[in-house]
């Protein structure tokens, strides 16, 4: 797993962030109303969603399956590298 802060792991996403979901890391203390059965393969963030620290929830937006649901950070990872250039 990679480090937070990571080029493909930021410490927080932004809206309209293209994304990709990569498993469940449940926090404890949170339930999920959706056991994503579907295919949530990309998706884009739509805005930030509750959590505090490195518990952040996001709203995002599956392309494939046209589904909003609320996935926690450590649930996804950038599909992009962001540029950083002057």
């Amino acid at each position: 797993m990679q480090e937070a802060g990571s080029e493909t792991h930021p410490r927080e996403f932004i809206k309209g962030d293209l994304v990709i979901h990569v498993g469940h890391v449940p926090a404890p203390d949170m339930v999920y109303a959706e056991h994503f059965t579907h295919n949530l393969a990309m998706g884009i963030v739509l805005k930030r969603a509750g959590g505090h620290g490195r518990d952040k929830v996001y709203r995002v937006y599956w392309l494939r399956d046209q589904l909003v649901s609320a996935v926690a950070s450590d649930q996804l990872r950038l599909a992009y590298v962001r540029n950083n250039a002057p």
